[in-house]
C-alpha cells in the first residue's frame, strides 16, 4: 500500500521504516510526525533556498562585468574617433599662375603709346615703366649726370683714316658730332649692342639719346639710325621706339633704376640713302638720383 510522505510530500511504500527521499523515519506518526520539521525540498540533490543565495550573486556579477565591457568597448570606440586626423582644408585659393612684380621680373618690356609712355607687360602694378618724349623734363637738372668710364659692343666698323674713330667711347665723349657705329656688314645693325659702364651703381632717372650719325644732317639722312632699342639695366629690359627726328630723345623711368652699366641693343633701324650697313648712336647720357 503507498502513503504519502507527511515531510517531503513524495509517495512510499507503507513498509519502508523510512522515507527514502527526504530520510524521515516513517514511524513517526501522529503529532510527533506532525511537529517533524519539514525540510527544504531538494532539487537535483540541491536545496532550493541554496541554490537561490548562489544564482543571485552570479545574476549579479555577469551584469556588472557585461556592462563594464559594454561601456569600455564605448569608450574605445569614442576614443578611436577622436584620435582620428582629419585633414583641413587649405584657406587660400588655389593658383596655376603668379603674378611678376618688380622683385622678381628679370625683364621688362613694352611699347611706345600714342603719349609716348612705354608700358610693362608683365601686367604687375609695381612693374617698372618708361616714358619717351622729345621735351627736356624739366625737373633733369636736379639730377647729377653719369660720367660713363668705359663702352663695349658687338661690333666697330673699321677706322677710314685717324679723323674718323667709331669706338663705344665716341658715343660718350660728349661730342655729338662723333658716334658709335656698328661694322656688322650682313645687316642693317639689327641685333648689334652697344653697353656702356660706370665705375659704381647709380639710380637711373633720366638717359638722353641722340640717334643716327649728328654730324651735320646729310650724313643723318645717309646712315641707318635706330627707330627702336632694348634698353637694359640691371636685368630689367625696356623695349623703346623713337621717331626718326635728329634730336635728342629723353627717356624718363617712372623711379630710379639702379644700375651699373647700361646696354643699348638696336631692334628696328630706318636705312640711311647711301645704301650703308652702318647704324650710328651719337651720344648718350644719363642722369642719376645721386
Amino acid at each position: 500500500m503507498q502513503v504519502t510522505c507527511k515531510v517531503c510530500g513524495e509517495s512510499i511504500d507503507d513498509s519502508c521504516q523510512f522515507c527514502p527521499y527526504c530520510g524521515v523515519a516513517h514511524e513517526q506518526v501522529g503529532s510527533e510526525w506532525n511537529n517533524v520539521p519539514t525540510p527544504p525540498i531538494k532539487i537535483d540533490g540541491t536545496d532550493r533556498d541554496a541554490r537561490r543565495s548562489v544564482n543571485i550573486p552570479l545574476i549579479v556579477g555577469t551584469v556588472v562585468i557585461s556592462f563594464t565591457v559594454i561601456l569600455g568597448s564605448i569608450f574605445w570606440i569614442i576614443r578611436q574617433k577622436n584620435s582620428q586626423v582629419i585633414p583641413v582644408p587649405d584657406p587660400s585659393p588655389a593658383s596655376d599662375t603668379v603674378s611678376p612684380t618688380e622683385s622678381d621680373s628679370d625683364a621688362l618690356s613694352g611699347t611706345l603709346t600714342p603719349s609716348g609712355e612705354v608700358s610693362s607687360t608683365t601686367g604687375s602694378a609695381t612693374a617698372l615703366t618708361a616714358e619717351v618724349s622729345l621735351t627736356m623734363p624739366d625737373d633733369i637738372d636736379n639730377y647729377h649726370k653719369v660720367s660713363f668710364t668705359s663702352g663695349d659692343s658687338s661690333s666697330v666698323l673699321e677706322r677710314v683714316n685717324d679723323l674718323y674713330h667709331y669706338e663705344p667711347s665716341r658715343a660718350f665723349d660728349n661730342d655729338p658730332i662723333t658716334s658709335w657705329q656698328e661694322g656688322n656688314k650682313k645687316t642693317d645693325g639689327q641685333g648689334e649692342w652697344l653697353e656702356l659702364h660706370m665705375n659704381e651703381r647709380k639710380p637711373i632717372k633720366y638717359i638722353t639719346l641722340c640717334l643716327g650719325n649728328w654730324r651735320d644732317a646729310a650724313r643723318y639722312a645717309s646712315n641707318n639710325r635706330p627707330t627702336e632699342l632694348n634698353i637694359k639695366l640691371s636685368g630689367k629690359i625696356f623695349a623703346v621706339k623713337f621717331e626718326d627726328v635728329m634730336k635728342p630723345h629723353y627717356v624718363t623711368f617712372s623711379k630710379p633704376v639702379e644700375a651699373d652699366s647700361i646696354r643699348f641693343t638696336i631692334a628696328e633701324v630706318v636705312v640711311g640713302t647711301n645704301g650703308d650697313h652702318d647704324c650710328c648712336i651719337s651720344e648718350v647720357y644719363a642722369y642719376s638720383a645721386e
